[in-house]
């Protein structure tokens, strides 16, 4: 992989993981039609690597108020979103090791991607829907923090969007737009890490040639995930997050007719 490529590939890392329209749907579907392998597994878990990188630096402040809620019990609002994040990261751990088989062999399939792009855009639409936003971050249920966390729990099928689902969920169950978005990104550092720990073991050594374009690849992953973060954050505010429905359409339904 030579450095221009590790770019772009971190470009699109950095947009699809954020933006709600499934990376893991544009990787499947891209393999198929364009005879691509697929970055190689140490450049992908670097790419994860640098999106992460990109929550922790954006999230900085919560961040730090929950790391530190751990020694000042009276910090109430750190504590509870760490407990929600523990919460909301229950299901999809749990599912992802019980049917983790199952799930890989759907990304070989881009037909399955094509039709869960589709149902990704029917969860965008569904945020049309009215409803009362009544929660901050700070003071949800549990049960809050479980229905989202079984969103991103689903969105471990190729073509279903975590951040679209997860920000979904938390609409509907009245978190506020923005607390419903920040959660969704803050849900996102365990699952996203976990993934990436996942991937590590299977590395066998790093040769020297491969840095560079890694660098790269991680540079504008972090640099593009972070703005994508930030753009992502003002659309679900104005409540526009359903504008990304008619391309997860638009791109299940070519890849269906093209198949």
């Amino acid at each position: 992989m030579n450095i221009l490529q590790a770019f772009i590939l971190g470009v699109l890392q950095g947009l699809t993981e954020f933006l709600p329209v499934s990376s893991s749907g544009h990787l499947v579907i891209c393999q198929h039609f364009l005879n691509f392998a697929g970055p190689e597994l140490v450049f992908d878990v670097a790419m994860h690597f640098a999106t992460l990188i990109a929550v922790i630096i954006y999230f900085r402040s919560e961040i730090g108020k929950m790391l530190a809620s751990i020694f000042r019990p009276q910090d109430k609002e750190g504590r509870n979103t760490l407990i929600f994040i523990i919460y909301g990261t229950i299901p999809a751990g749990a599912i992802g090791l019980i049917f983790g088989d199952f799930f890989e062999k759907l990304f070989q399939s881009a037909s399955s991607a094509a039709g869960m792009l589709l149902f990704t855009g029917l969860i965008l639409l569904s945020t049309l829907l009215p409803r009362k936003a009544t929660k901050t971050l700070w003071h949800l249920k549990w049960y809050d923090a479980v229905i989202v966390g079984l969103a991103q729990a689903v969105a471990i099928l190729p073509g279903i969007s975590r951040s679209g689902s997860t920000i979904a969920a938390g609409l509907h169950t009245g978190i506020e737009k923005k607390d419903a978005a920040k959660f969704s990104f803050l849900l996102a550092l365990p699952a996203i890490f976990g993934a990436s720990l996942l991937e590590l073991k299977d590395i066998n050594t790093l040769p020297s040639s491969s840095i560079p374009a890694i660098l790269i690849g991680m540079i504008s992953a972090a640099v593009i995930g972070y703005l994508a973060i930030a753009a992502m954050l003002k659309i679900v505010n104005r409540g526009k997050l359903y504008y990304f429905a008619p391309y997860c359409f638009a791109l299940g339904i070519i890849t269906l007719i093209l198949l």
